[in-house]
């Protein structure tokens, strides 16, 4: 299960167990068909936890809403359920067709077919093309995007990350956490990880160019700590911020313009964000108050973020045109707002980041942060976050199916230079490769 399902399954669990008393089979079935609560999206973290049954019934009520798992997960950016196993290698019979999309005078598109991308949890770029984890946690490597090879395959239970050019691995290897470095994914050094606290920081989250890296338990609860990489050494481990874990666990940590910032989102009411700036050594700032997001993507020294304050979850999109903020940072605690952003009947905006260019899209079903596509959607896509082009999809909506009744919908993935699309269907596969020339 990815971070996003988890941060939904908490904030469902929370909203079923503290918000609803129970009630008779008939009162369920009026509710069902009757108006329900909405909240706004974003992670949550429940405030106390409960035991498994418990949690196991509130899961069991959100399914009901929602209408099945199935549908859940792949909107949420998963792949195939983990029996689809996919196999070793995969690769097209024959070079697949390409269609270029020509968005403004910017840049070119060019999308073709692929058989399969792991999108279960995460797709990350490194120097010699990408890395990705599939519905069981293994991973994966490709040089083009579409075809894709397993490696280590005696890690269990993996998670990545990667600068753009040196990726991160942690994982299980005969039950033990194992971390390791590569800088083309075929080589691999392995870090000596015995300080890092092992029932909270199993998982690698995020890394970055200073060396320093995101851990969590792997459990979505945010537990975590940062550490600082050199070589094949940790040099430093330091905690999260101290009022992170009271105000609801950690969402985001981004390092942009040598400057390091973290994020937690509340979703008790009413609804905001909390900021830190990281001082060095192990030191935070005093907490701050921040516009409301669920998200934030950063190229080179500018992140950008949308305005959640008005986001929807799940049941009742907001209908009509809706203009959604869009802000900017050089610090990750700085904002200005730079745009208005219309977006038609949807739960929110979310933004991805490739390695030069970002990309804006809806949020259809209201979960997680993966950009969702049906058959109206256009993504927008901008080099400098200030002038932004359409990326008109209904170029390849035979792949997608997009013209079908009802039609197919999908999710949409960045990872360096290239746009991956996979439709809810499944067995519909597309990459995209941005060129800005």
């Amino acid at each position: 299960m990815n971070r996003d399902m988890n941060t939904q399954v908490r904030e469902y669990t929370e909203f079923f167990q503290d918000g609803i008393d129970p009630v008779e089979m008939e009162e369920i079935l009026r509710q069902l068909v009757g108006d329900v609560p909405v909240r706004p999206d974003g992670p949550v973290r429940a405030a106390h936890r409960r035991g498994w049954a418990t949690a196991a019934v509130a899961a069991l009520v959100t399914v009901i809403v929602l209408g099945s798992v199935a549908w859940f997960s792949r909107w949420n950016g998963e792949a195939p359920p983990v029996s689809e196993t996919p196999p070793t290698t995969t690769a097209a019979d024959e070079t697949p067709p390409t269609t270029d999309v020509v968005v403004g005078e910017t840049f070119t598109v060019t999308c073709s077919r692929a058989q399969w991308i792991p999108t279960a949890h995460e797709i990350v770029a490194i120097s010699s093309g990408f890395l990705g984890t599939d519905a069981a946690r293994h991973l994966w490597h490709s040089t083009d995007g579409a075809t894709w090879e397993r490696i280590l395959p005696e890690l269990d239970d993996i998670t990545v990350a990667s600068t753009g050019s040196t990726a991160l691995v942690s994982g299980l290897r005969n039950g033990e956490v194992v971390l390791l470095s590569s800088i083309d994914g075929i080589d691999w050094t392995e870090i000596d990880r015995s300080v890092v606290p092992f029932d909270r920081g199993q998982a690698v989250i995020a890394t970055w160019s200073s060396g320093l890296a995101w851990f969590d338990p792997g459990t979505g609860d945010r537990e975590g700590v940062l550490a600082v990489i050199k070589g094949d050494r940790i040099t430093g481990v330091y905690d999260l911020p101290p009022d992170s874990e009271v105000v609801g666990g950690l969402s985001d940590v981004v390092e942009v313009g040598g400057n390091v910032a973290a994020y937690s989102v509340t979703m008790q009411s009413p609804g905001s964000n909390y900021a830190w700036e990281y001082l060095g050594d192990g030191a935070w700032s005093d907490t701050m108050g921040m516009t409301m997001t669920s998200d934030l993507a950063a190229v080179g020294d500018t992140v950008l973020i949308f305005d959640h304050t008005n986001a929807t979850c799940c049941l009742h999109p907001i209908p009509g045109t809706s203009l959604w903020p869009l802000l900017s940072s050089n610090d990750g605690i700085n904002w200005t707002e730079v745009a208005q952003i219309a977006g038609q009947d949807v739960h929110a905006l979310h933004v991805n980041a490739g390695s030069s260019f970002w990309i804006y899209g809806p949020s259809i079903g209201g979960g997680g942060t993966s950009i969702e596509f049906n058959s109206d959607t256009t993504l927008g896509i901008s080099a400098d976050g200030l002038v932004w082009h359409d990326i008109d999809l209904s170029q390849i909506s035979d792949g997608f199916a997009i013209n079908s009744d009802p039609p197919v919908s999908g999710f949409v993935h960045v990872a360096g230079d290239t746009i991956f699309l996979s439709s809810n269907r499944g067995n519909q596969y597309w990459i995209g490769v941005v060129n800005t020339e």
